[in-house]
């Protein structure tokens, strides 16, 4: 065992109360699986990075040491350009989580891409951070996709997901989640994916869903704010964002 040097004011208020700060490089009788289950964000860069101790009267309490990790949060209506902005941030080296869903795999998709596909018995069997239906299928991201993603060497990710969805992220993750609100007008959205080619009554649906959801009203939950009107600048802003 190693002391680790705490912050003064720290160490001067566990000391008022008769308590140290320890730091130790083995846990005896953890294994590795279960010291990964305890703290799924200990290694980064395939270096481990062990969790602070405090001893307070001879009890332990483990306070795990956090990696800077950071998982954005894309939030937008449906056309905005999440899922285009999205493909930009793969290509700076930001993984993108794979949600669940019970929709049916569509010609082209396979397992994982772009979706994990399951049975509304294994969806619900999932432990899930977060999940909305829509159109009669369930979409969702599971815990076990999160520590994939980010129990490793990835410093940062993304996920696309709705205003429920930020609130349960925020809850479980609140040191590391930042909230991009992607707004675009009702009026841009409707050209933007007709002149895509969309069915006038899915356009319809999606603007309908849009407004009754609030999601041109998301801006109190979030971080940053890109406005999609030219995607030349919003590329512009998300780089500033995420720094790359």
């Amino acid at each position: 065992m190693r002391i680790q040097e705490a912050p003064r004011h720290i160490q001067e208020l566990f000391e008022k109360y008769g308590c140290r700060w320890e730091y130790e490089d083995n846990l005896e009788g953890i294994s590795d699986a279960q010291y990964d289950r305890m703290f799924p964000f200990s290694v980064v860069d395939g270096v481990r990075m062990f969790p602070y101790i405090v001893n307070c009267a001879g009890e332990r309490i483990y306070i795990e040491k956090k990696a800077d990790k950071t998982l954005y949060l894309l939030i937008g209506p449906s056309g905005v350009g999440k899922t285009s902005l999205g493909e930009y941030l793969k290509q700076w080296g930001i993984p993108e989580l794979i949600s669940h869903t019970t929709r049916p795999m569509r010609k082209g998709e396979s397992y994982s891409s772009p979706y994990y596909f399951v049975d509304i018995d294994t969806f619900y069997a999932t432990e899930m951070v977060e999940y909305t239906e829509y159109n009669g299928f369930l979409y969702g991201t599971s815990k076990d996709e999160v520590d994939r993603v980010l129990g490793g060497s990835n410093s940062r990710a993304f996920v696309i997901v709705d205003r429920v969805g930020v609130e349960a992220f925020k809850a479980l993750y609140p040191e590391m989640t930042k909230v991009i609100y992607i707004y675009a007008s009702g009026k841009d959205l409707i050209e933007r994916m007709t002149a895509r080619g969309d069915d006038s009554d899915i356009v319809a649906e999606r603007i309908a869903h849009a407004y009754t959801t609030g999601e041109f009203n998301n801006i109190d939950v979030a971080d940053y704010c890109i406005v999609n009107k030219e995607f030349d600048k919003a590329i512009a802003q998300l780089k500033v964002i995420v720094g790359d």
